[in-house]
């Protein structure tokens, strides 16, 4: 080119962010759009030409209950449930990225597990989610893999049961959405890098650095990454042994072949990793892992499955060790278990994936012959989604696009129709809660205020109050906005001084039992003293005097079951809160709130906390979820489940 000779057979790219692939061929030169592997960095090649590089990258990883190995090689181990920074480009003039964790209990509360990741880069955020194979939240909204962002910078696809991002600069983060998290950065970063997964200056000493650059414990270390949220409390952890210890017994029954053990046994399914990868490590996570959760199976094969991947990614070829009595993988339908699947599998996107993939082997659901991946599903290729606008869309399809949703566009089989769209004249356009559809046509609710009677008054909020004054008074006028102005004025009057005759409401006061006294305003209290006592009497006031005394006395010891009432709290509309002692108060916030938690004393505890979110207005708002913590057990009641309640993680 430009009057160089390529030799036939050499490839290069005509970009600087390599997205252009050209190769010399007998014909001359064939090009297509094609970008560099995701463990590839684009440099230059020759003159304004350029090429794919595999580069050597710094590799962190969070696995079980979290197990933290540095860039540097420092292993640590950080149980709290807030979110951290685990890596960020700290310090220097190379590309900014940011990488966050967040972790919850699952059972145990003396432990936690990866529940997000979130990936921040070029102005962009990307979030891989528990239980989301297949798909990625980018900007608040779900979109199924494979697809692009930031022309071609940023890839977000599937390897193995993993969601991976990639960057053209060598940055790589991934994620199981369950429990094992990944996280690589080029050479470069080399020193420029700060977090949970440490500075990477090949130095694992001097890892623990809080954000001022301090060497401290482990424990403070992972105190210092923590990201605030408005919607986490009490979210501080423990670290190590802190968090629970092994007794002697408990190590040996999980240090056997049939547990832990089989990680190290020279004869077992793993020992061709050994001289690659020591064992030593991930059996002591192992085991810690199984006594702090009662030695459950799946703890069990997380475990194996961290040392497992990370043999694979140093190009191990491992046999299968699954088996049904062990950690067996049930895939979907038009799929197969695979021990060593593509690392870049076919999908409706891409079917040449595999050609050039620099990805290793991994565990996987491969789809069957005659098959090719479609997000997270398997469908034959006549049935592929749209690759549309850079993301993908499966057949069938209907979503609305634009944040004006100016657009509806419906896929079938590959092509994308669409065609102009807008809301009605009492709907907004929103992101719909997150799931498939980008955006929807809400209806906005009305805001209702009324005066009645002498004259009572229920705001827009549902406050009431009542004002008698005769005056002209401002009901509701539009106030420091841009929307069209309006003003509603009320004149009141008063309307002669007619006289009813009208019942009165006696004050009731009530002594029972061994006595139980409930006052003329409703409070109760219990006294058992056996003296005289003035019930009641007139007090400071020109009304006919009177005195009511009351004498009590022992009955014996005898005792009787005597039904207790219930203490009762309730939340309701958007919202009201009328609490155990009958206190109606009013507060619309979008946080997650507690609710009532047993504080202070012997009883058994409990803890029950509320989500709320906007629906339509944003002045006010609704429950969403109701979160029950009581015998190391979590139970979520989910809007829009009835009959069903979140256990742990799984719905059921």
């Amino acid at each position: 080119m430009r009057g160089e000779h390529i030799l036939q057979g050499v490839s290069f790219w005509t970009d600087s962010t390599c997205t252009q692939k050209c190769t010399c061929t007998t014909s001359g030169l064939s090009c297509l759009r094609e970008s560099c592997a995701s463990s590839q960095v684009c440099v230059p090649f020759y003159e304004d030409l350029f090429t794919c590089q595999t580069v050597q990258k710094g590799t962190c990883t969070i696995s079980g209950d979290p197990h933290y190995n540095t860039f540097d090689g420092n292993w640590h181990h950080f149980q709290g449930t807030c979110t951290y920074v685990l890596s960020q480009q700290c310090g220097s003039d190379l590309p900014y990225y940011r990488v966050e964790g967040s972790n919850e209990h699952r059972g145990s509360t003396r432990v936690s597990w990866t529940r997000l990741v979130k990936v921040l880069v070029y102005n962009e955020t990307i979030e891989l989610v528990k239980g989301h194979p297949g798909q990625a939240k980018v900007n608040g909204v779900f979109k199924d893999t494979p697809f692009s962002l930031n022309n071609g910078a940023v890839h977000v696809h599937v390897s193995g049961f993993s969601v991976v991002v990639s960057t053209d600069f060598g940055l790589e983060v991934s994620y199981d959405t369950n429990h094992y998290v990944k996280i690589q950065v080029p050479p470069s970063y080399q020193g420029a890098t700060c977090g949970l997964c440490g500075n990477f200056n090949n130095d694992p000493d001097d890892d623990f650095q809080t954000p001022q650059g301090e060497v401290v414990s482990a424990g403070v270390f992972g105190k210092s990454w923590i990201v605030p949220k408005d919607d986490e409390f009490e979210c501080d952890g423990c670290d190590g042994s802190d968090c629970g210890e092994c007794t002697e017994e408990e190590r040996a029954v999980f240090s056997q072949v049939n547990r832990c053990g089989i990680l190290q046994d020279t004869t077992g399914p793993f020992a061709s990793c050994h001289q690659e990868l020591s064992p030593q490590r991930f059996v002591e996570n192992c085991v810690f892992d199984m006594c702090l959760d009662g030695g459950q199976q799946h703890i069990l094969c997380q475990a194996l499955t961290s040392y497992s991947t990370q043999c694979q990614d140093k190009g191990i070829e491992l046999p299968n060790w699954r088996r049904p009595d062990l950690c067996e993988i049930v895939c979907p339908d038009n799929s197969h278990f695979d021990s060593q699947g593509a690392g870049c599998p076919v999908t409706c996107v891409n079917h040449d994936s595999r050609h050039d993939c620099a990805l290793p082997s991994r565990e996987s659901c491969s789809c069957d012959e005659g098959f090719v991946l479609s997000g997270a599903k398997c469908v034959p290729p006549q049935e592929c989604g749209c690759n549309h606008e850079g993301y993908y869309y499966h057949s069938g399809q209907t979503v609305i696009l634009d944040q004006d949703c100016g657009r509806v566009c419906y896929c079938s089989s590959g092509n994308m129709t669409c065609q102009s769209h807008g809301c009605g004249p009492h709907q907004v356009c929103k992101v719909n809660d997150g799931e498939r559809d980008l955006f929807t046509c809400q209806t906005v609710q009305k805001g209702t205020c009324t005066i009645s009677g002498d004259p009572h008054y229920n705001t827009f909020d549902g406050n009431w109050h009542h004002f008698q004054g005769t005056c002209t008074y401002v009901l509701s006028q539009q106030c420091g906005s841009d929307l069209p102005y309006y003003r509603v004025e009320g004149s009141n009057e008063h309307r002669g001084n007619l006289f009813t005759c009208q019942t009165v409401q006696k004050g009731t006061c009530t002594i029972s039992g061994d006595p139980h006294y409930n006052t003329f305003d409703g409070n109760w209290h219990h006294f058992q003293g056996t003296c005289t006592y003035v019930l009641s009497q007139q007090c400071g006031s020109d009304l006919p005097y009177y005195r009511v005394e009351g004498s009590n006395e022992h009955r014996g010891n005898l005792f009787t079951c005597q039904t207790v009432q219930k203490g009762t709290c309730t939340i309701s509309g958007d919202p009201h809160y009328n609490t155990f002692d009958g206190n109606w108060h009013h507060f619309q916030g979008t946080c997650t709130y507690v609710l009532s938690q047993q504080c202070g004393s012997d009883l058994p505890y409990y803890r029950v906390e509320g989500s709320n979110e906007h629906r339509g207005s944003t002045r006010v708002s609704w429950t969403r979820l109701v979160k029950v913590l009581v015998y190391n057990e979590t139970i979520e009641l989910v809007k829009g489940h009835p009959g069903q309640a979140k256990v742990g993680f799984f719905r059921q």
